[in-house]
């Protein structure tokens, strides 16, 4: 027995999805203060993003102001920059933004906000120890026994103190291990 189609038909291959981007901020996520006319340090993460889209880092206004003022312009070919927090803006509460966006000619856009909002001041930033966790922060999946990367932020710690991170497991035994010191 058999049988043949009625009409022909075509068979392709596989379209071919590209990755998806993304991008992240890893810094100024956890509700820095930030005196006007300083200069600030910010960092982000990307995947998938290519070296050539315009990335733009803003300071948006909770307020009823509705500012929105670009402080940095650079290409997602950067993971890193400084910036200085505008003399002309008002103090107040302000989201950090980062966005990535590809030429005009393919307009497509990803981007990312603090998780706090940071707090822009008229005097000095605050000069408090901090020390903020970059990555693992959240989500991350990890075999025993591999070695992985801690990364982080540190400001006006004293030369003279030890920084140091542990795991704290979330479950019933409840372990604290050191995984890594610094000095």
């Amino acid at each position: 027995f058999n049988d043949t189609s009625d009409r022909h038909f075509t068979i392709i291959d596989k379209p071919v999805v590209p990755p998806t981007p993304s991008i992240t901020l890893t810094t100024l996520n956890n509700g820095e203060g930030l005196a006007k006319g300083s200069q600030v340090a910010t960092s982000w993460r990307t995947e998938n993003v290519p070296d050539n889209w315009i990335l733009t880092v803003r300071l948006n206004a909770l307020d009823s102001t509705g500012i929105a003022r670009a402080v940095l312009t650079t290409t997602a070919f950067e993971t890193a920059a400084t910036f200085t927090v505008p003399l002309d803006i008002p103090a107040g509460r302000y989201m950090v933004v980062v966005d990535a966006c590809a030429p005009t000619t393919e307009p497509n856009c990803v981007s990312d906000a603090s998780e706090q909002p940071v707090l822009v001041t008229d005097g000095v930033p605050n000069l408090d120890p901090r020390v903020v966790l970059v990555s693992p922060n959240g989500g991350d999946i990890y075999i025993k026994g591999d070695s992985q990367t801690a990364t982080w932020t540190a400001s006006n710690i004293p030369a003279n103190w030890i920084v140091t991170g542990r795991i704290n497991a979330h479950d019933t035994t409840g372990i604290v291990r050191s995984v890594f010191i610094t000095f």
